[in-house]
Order: structure tokens, then C-alpha cells, then sequence
């Protein structure tokens, strides 16, 4: 017969397993299958050219605009804000901040193989195209858009987590190649940066799916433990 200790020990153990695989495999939780993810920021480490640094950027705020499935791939046309501190540059490192913009801009989805109405889960090659973002900081332009030689690629993983109440994970990670312009000079050649998906501070959400987890975990637990006792 299991004591009640073992039972708590056994409960824990597998309740850690639980959470620490979702926390691992969703960096955002949902309610909807919605690529990309309305809660979702992907975060950009500092980039510097020579003419400038963009330091603490993110590219978030997603509005889908338009939604289609071409050859088996869904494509995802989005308004979006791309967000960041502007610096000088000195010395290949940020030197005198310049002023903090926010430069709002289309950006296109491609989710290779992905069909909402067969196949909305899984593990997804991903394509970020055409994006370009524009704006102004004391009176100078700023664009920032996807380089025409060079894609960006990544993947995307969107599961379930949980059913009651329903949530979905969501983790993604790009490899982004664009091109910069400071107040008209020529584009130059941004060096590809790895960004990853979290979750948007403005639109943080709860994450039902590890409190589901761990209700039907210790719901399991009783039952195991009662259906001993009665033996």
C-alpha cells in the first residue's frame, strides 16, 4: 500500500516533469491556434552599422490583415510595430542615445506546410518576408526592411498544452536579415540576428494550460491513492 508520503512524493515528482516539459516547449500560451501569436514579441539583441546601434528592439503587436493558404502553406500578411532605442555609434558598440521609437509596418507569415483545417499543429518551417518598417527620430527617417538577398527563416512549434479550459503553446525562433536606413543614407546590410518568441509585456496572458496540468495531475493522484486504500 502506498503511504501517503510516497503518494505526495510521486505526485511532485511527476508534477515537475509536467511543468518543466511545457515550460520548455511553450514560450507563449493561448486560447487560440491564431499564428502569429496576438500575446506573442519577438525580442532583437543590439545590431550596430556604421551609422547607427538599435539597442532593446522587439517586433510585436501583431494584426492579422489578411489570411491565405497557398500550395499548403499559410500566409499571414500582419500589421506590426517594430520597437526600439536608437544610438550613436562608437567604436562598433552603442554610444549616445539618440531617442526610443516605435515604426509600424507590414510583415508576411509563411508557415511551410501548415493548413488550419487539417493540420494546425506542430512543428513549422517559417518564413518572416517583406517586412518594412518606417518612422522618424528628431526630425530623421528611420526604415528598417527585409533584405531582398537574404530570407529569414526560422520555425514555429504551436501544441496544446492543456483542455480545460483550452490553451495552446506557442515557441518560435528567426533568423532575421534586413537592411537599415538612417535619415535617407543608402540600406546597409544589417548582420543576421537570432530572435526568439515571448510573451509581449502589454499583452501578457495567464497560462492555464500548467494550473490544468497540475489539477488533472493531482486529481490522477487522488484517485490512485484512494483506490488504494479501499483495496
Amino acid at each position: 500500500m502506498y503511504s501517503r508520503t510516497s503518494t505526495l512524493r510521486v505526485f511532485y515528482s511527476l508534477l515537475a516533469l509536467v511543468v518543466g516539459s511545457m515550460m520548455a516547449r511553450a514560450d507563449v500560451v493561448q486560447s487560440t491556434v491564431i499564428l502569429p501569436s496576438p500575446a506573442g514579441q519577438y525580442t532583437v539583441p543590439a545590431i550596430c552599422v556604421a551609422t547607427g546601434c538599435i539597442v532593446n528592439s522587439s517586433l510585436d503587436n501583431f494584426v492579422v490583415a489578411s489570411a491565405t493558404e497557398t500550395a499548403g502553406n499559410q500566409v499571414e500578411i500582419v500589421n506590426a510595430t517594430f520597437r526600439t532605442a536608437v544610438y550613436t555609434n562608437t567604436g562598433g558598440s552603442p554610444g549616445t542615445l539618440l531617442g526610443s521609437i516605435s515604426l509600424p509596418g507590414p510583415v508576411t507569415f509563411t508557415y511551410f506546410g501548415r493548413d488550419l483545417s487539417s493540420n494546425p499543429l506542430g512543428t513549422f518551417n517559417t518564413q518572416l518576408s517583406n517586412f518594412d518598417f518606417v518612422g522618424t527620430l528628431n526630425g530623421n527617417t528611420v526604415e528598417i526592411r527585409q533584405d531582398a538577398s537574404t530570407a529569414s527563416l526560422g520555425s514555429t512549434t504551436i501544441n496544446q498544452v492543456s483542455i480545460s479550459p483550452v490553451a495552446y503553446g506557442v515557441s518560435s525562433t528567426l533568423t532575421i536579415n534586413g537592411d537599415i536606413s538612417f535619415n535617407g543614407s543608402p540600406f546597409v546590410p544589417v548582420p543576421p540576428v537570432m530572435t526568439s518568441l515571448t510573451t509581449a509585456p502589454a499583452a501578457a496572458v495567464p497560462e492555464p494550460g500548467y494550473t490544468a496540468a497540475a489539477g488533472f495531475l493531482f486529481l490522477f493522484m487522488l484517485g490512485l491513492k484512494f483506490r488504494r486504500q479501499s483495496q
